[in-house]
Formats: C-alpha cells, structure tokens, sequence
C-alpha cells in the first residue's frame, strides 16, 4: 500500500473549492474576495479576480505552513460524492413540493433536483 506524505506540497496541490464574490470598499468601489470553502480563514482579495486570486494563493500558503507547522489537522477537500444526501423540510414544504413535482408530471426527486441544478445554473 502506498503511503501519501502530506507535507506542503500534498496540500498546496488538492482540489480545494475557492470561491470569488464582488464586495464594496467604504468609497462604494468594487474589490473582489476569494475564499477557499474548506479553509474559512483562508482569504485573499484585490481589486479583480486575477488579484484576489494571486492574493489567497500567498495566503493559502502561509496558512498551511503554519498549519503543518504547529501539527494541526489540515480540512481536505471531499473528492467523492455519492449523489445522495437527506433534506429535511417542514410537511408544508414537503406536500407543496409533491403536488407541484405531480403537476410537472415527475417525480419529487427529479423534481427537487431539477430545481436544484437550476439555482446552482446547471
């Protein structure tokens, strides 16, 4: 079995979920924040996207450095998913959910997830 040494390298090199929102300084100007989702306090920004970028990359770096440093747990990116997962609703929710998904002549679960590849813009 092969053994993965999770130095630096391992880590700067996974899948991470980064994530780019427009924001607004105090003079009402645009800047735009990057954050990796599975590293909440690992943030950059810039005044566009290429720079928010460049900004969590250095950030990112620092974090896991010291991270590995000081021997904590590094959160890993969920590389696999199974396409299942619970919801769970309010019966309100849940009745109104079904009688439109019946209308739509489909069933709740091809209903729910069309609707949920629409807000995703899938």
């Amino acid at each position: 079995m092969e053994t993965i040494s999770k130095n630096l390298d391992y880590y700067m090199g996974l899948p991470y979920t980064v994530v780019i929102e427009p924001d607004e300084d105090n003079d009402g100007g645009t800047y735009f924040v990057a954050r990796i989702l599975e590293i909440p306090d690992c943030i950059g920004d810039g005044d566009t996207q290429a720079e928010s970028l460049e900004s969590l990359a250095i950030h990112k770096r620092m974090w896991l450095e010291d991270q590995i440093e000081r021997g904590y747990k590094i959160p890993e990116p969920q590389q696999k998913f199974s396409g299942k997962f619970n919801v769970r609703v309010g019966p309100e929710l849940h009745r109104k959910l079904s009688q439109k998904a019946s209308l739509d002549k489909m069933s709740l679960n091809q209903f729910v997830t069309e609707k949920l590849a629409e807000a995703v813009g899938n």
